[in-house]
């Protein structure tokens, strides 16, 4: 038993010192997926099973030691880690999704076609972007350290100098690109004129962006001003958080996660610590004739100072994290002693000031926590009332142990939010009275509001419903391509799909689907190429109806598929409308 699990570590460490994601990304190996597909399960209809996984990476990669650990890598880079099998038509997806990654370098130019504007999602400025929005974190720090520890010297002023100049300079290139770089109007239409861009520019973020690139502190500094004098006046680099700040926000909206929120509130509560800290040392230093919580001359300075040690040789840390340490114990609290007392008016006032914080910010920021969490608890008593409906279902139908649990992990897995079985897995094993029975509780509804089947009978959408397979879809992710030939239609279950319609070999968005709207169907029916390219914009569940499946019930109502060319060609002659529309106004701008 011992040898056993020696060998299991042992394969553990090799699989995390070797690791294949990168090999199987490679392009001559994607190249391989289908032919090798094909060659273990035998056609792309059925799933690779987990048992076979194994033989799919020796035939796919060969000459390479394959471990469990790389199973399971295989199975996390497939997003199937949960899961016991993988369909061909996921994976066909993630890899044209990563292929579409390695293209969008070359796709997109740094020019706007026929002009020397920059484009927007060009890949150095989106870099560029992320570096000039964290320089505002680096203000952040940086400005209210040297306003209070100004009597001070850094270990390192000749880095420290090196450092401000590069963002500064940053700052004033940034101003420069944005005057030349095109956007994206309310219409979703790229502008590309320099006048509109400028109107644009100036009307939006060009204060906030120019007040902190002035050089008054440079100015200052060469006037021989003291160092205190210079860092008061670059106080202004400061308002260079608001767009990281707005970046941040705009990120964990597309993320709505407990843990999100709850890093939201310790951003917020970490940024007015670290201000406080600053404040609080800065006026222990410049009390005038007062006797303050800071005083290096005093003649007993332990009555001053706690018993971390700080004296005359401390240096900026070690004076930063005893402030730190008392602004937090005064909002969390009320002080943890008599030598962090105030001892004059201006430290009295501070004090105050933080204690009403305390009542109202800090409580905020505990409320909130704990609302996120009430929250979190209210969600477990929907699962659990859910969950129960499905138990009750089970009760009434005579079903094996194995078909049980299938279900019951099905719906357990729906409702936390986790990658989930496809329902066709589960249907095989059911009688069709009883996947009728189930797709009632889960599809029909959703069949039911649909536009294209509006008129249908109930037996035909009993039947619809039966064959609706769900299927997921990550941030981001590409549902289907503009130009491919459509043989799913999709039905949005929970979440945002954006579409986007190509314009001059640029992808513009031409709208949002959201819960109930469906992807594809005019494509569909017609037997027709996408008009759009679908993509998520969140993490999405969708319904998927495959052609093999509705084929063969067009025959079988044949009164059903007049109902439903009906149907299509009524959204056909909307679609028309609104395209036209689109490339007239598109036209105009031209």
């Amino acid at each position: 038993m011992k040898e056993s699990r020696l060998a299991q570590i042992a394969d553990e460490v090799r699989g995390r010192l070797h690791p294949i994601t990168k090999l199987l990304l490679k392009p001559h190996v994607i190249q391989q997926y289908e032919r090798v597909f094909h060659k273990v399960v035998k056609n792309t209809s059925s799933p690779l099973p987990r048992s076979k996984m194994l033989l799919f990476l020796q035939v796919l990669i060969p000459g390479i030691y394959i471990t469990t650990y790389h199973i399971r890598e295989f199975q996390h880079l497939f997003e199937s880690k949960h899961q016991e099998s993988i369909e061909w038509t996921k994976m066909r997806r993630i890899l044209r999704e990563y292929m579409e990654k390695t293209k969008k370098d070359s796709t997109i130019p740094i020019f706007v076609k026929d002009t020397f504007v920059l484009h927007p999602k060009y890949s150095v400025l989106q870099v560029w972007d992320i570096l000039y929005n964290y320089s505002g974190l680096y203000y952040f720090i940086t400005v209210p350290i040297n306003i209070a520890f100004a009597d001070l010297t850094y270990a390192n002023e000749e880095l420290n100098l090196y450092v401000s100049v590069v963002v500064d300079t940053l700052m004033v290139l940034h101003i420069v690109l944005r005057f030349n770089m095109a956007y994206t109007d309310s219409n979703s239409i790229l502008i590309t004129d320099r006048s509109l861009i400028a109107k644009s520019y100036l009307s939006s973020d060009f204060i906030m962006n120019l007040l902190p690139a002035l050089p008054i502190d440079y100015l200052i500094w060469a006037m021989g001003h003291t160092r205190q004098t210079v860092a008061w006046f670059s106080s202004l680099k400061i308002l260079r958080v608001s767009t990281l700040y707005k970046a941040f926000m705009n990120k964990l909206s597309k993320n709505k996660t407990i843990l999100n929120a709850i890093l939201n509130l310790m951003c917020l509560l970490v940024c007015v610590e670290h201000m406080g800290a600053c404040v609080w040392y800065y006026i222990g230093r410049n009390n005038g004739d007062s006797p303050g919580w800071f005083d290096p001359e005093a003649e007993n300075p332990g009555m001053y100072f706690p018993p971390m040690g700080m004296r005359h040789e401390s240096g900026i840390f070690e004076r930063y994290l005893l402030s730190m340490l008392w602004v937090t114990s005064t909002l969390s609290t009320f002080g943890v002693g008599s030598a962090y007392l105030p001892h004059n008016f201006t430290e009295v006032a501070f004090v105050f000031c933080l204690m009403f914080m305390s009542m109202t910010l800090y409580s905020y920021v505990l409320g909130e926590i704990s609302n996120q969490i009430m929250s979190a608890d209210e969600r477990v008593v929907k699962e659990r009332a859910e969950m129960s409906r499905v138990e009750n279902f089970i009760k009434k139908h005579s079903l094996s142990e194995d078909l049980q649990s299938l279900i019951t992990n099905h719906y357990y897995s729906t409702l936390r939010g986790e990658d989930v079985h496809a329902m066709a897995d589960i249907f095989n094993q059911m009688s069709h009275l009883l996947r009728v029975d189930v797709a009632k509780i889960t599809t029909r509804d959703v069949v039911d509001r649909l536009t294209l089947f509006k008129g249908c009978s109930g037996a035909y959408l009993d039947i619809v419903s039966v064959y609706l397979k769900e299927v997921a879809f990550t941030t981001g992710e590409v549902i289907f391509h503009a130009g491919e030939i459509a043989r799913d239609m999709y039905i949005v279950s929970s979440g945002i799909v954006e579409m986007l319609q190509v314009i001059d070999g640029v992808e513009v968005p031409d709208g949002m689907i959201k819960r109930g709207g469906m992807l594809g169907e005019l494509a569909f029916f017609f037997s027709m190429r996408h008009v759009h390219t679908a993509r998520s914009i969140q993490t999405v569940k969708l319904f998927e109806l495959s052609r093999a499946s509705f084929a063969p019930l067009m025959k079988l109502f044949p009164d059903e598929e007049r109902t439903i060319a009906s149907n299509a060609l009524l959204k056909f002659d909307e679609a028309k409308t609104h395209y036209s529309k689109s490339h007239a106004a598109t036209s105009i701008h031209e």
